[in-house]
């Protein structure tokens, strides 16, 4: 399936799944939230019934989402493999800016780089002492409902 078709399959459920997670009715919803609910909506209707599972306590670890999380709202790390996400919730009108793709693609060369972890929050700092960059697999995932069109779509589509 074609990623606009599975957008436009996900997005009613995930508006509901959004509702009833934070009672509270999406439009009152904060960006935060509304990025938050996107990201429990992948890992517990998404990932979770495809790979093995990630569980409430671990999804509340791996969660890096505030000041300090160098461009990466989860890192899940679980015999050797690493699951790193980045969430841009936006209405399906917008289109996504090449911007923030190009800038989740080097997470890893802020993570990896002193400086930049020095400015990390402590969860992330926390997380990256786990990884073995040198062993670990490692998937990335940039997840939108908005568009992504244009320059931004070559950037997702380049190294496929």
């Amino acid at each position: 399936m074609k990623p606009e078709k599975t957008k436009l399959a996900v997005r009613l459920p995930y508006r509901e799944f959004a509702v009833k997670h934070f009672a509270r009715e999406f439009g009152k919803l904060s960006d935060k939230q509304q990025s938050l609910a996107l990201l429990k909506f992948y890992i517990e209707m998404i990932h979770n019934p495809l790979r093995h599972e990630i569980s409430d306590d671990d999804f509340d670890e791996a969660y890096m989402d505030n000041s300090g999380d160098l461009g990466a709202d989860f890192i899940y790390r679980d015999d050797g493999e690493v699951l790193i996400i980045q969430t841009k919730h936006a209405p399906p009108d917008v289109v996504t800016k090449i911007e923030p793709i190009i800038y989740f693609q080097r997470i890893f060369q802020r993570l990896t780089d002193r400086d930049f972890r020095a400015k990390a929050n402590s969860k992330v700092r926390e997380a990256v002492s786990d990884i073995d960059f040198n062993s670990d697999k490692f998937e990335l995932r940039f997840i939108t409902l908005g568009n992504i069109d244009g320059q931004a779509k070559l950037q997702t589509e380049e190294g496929s």
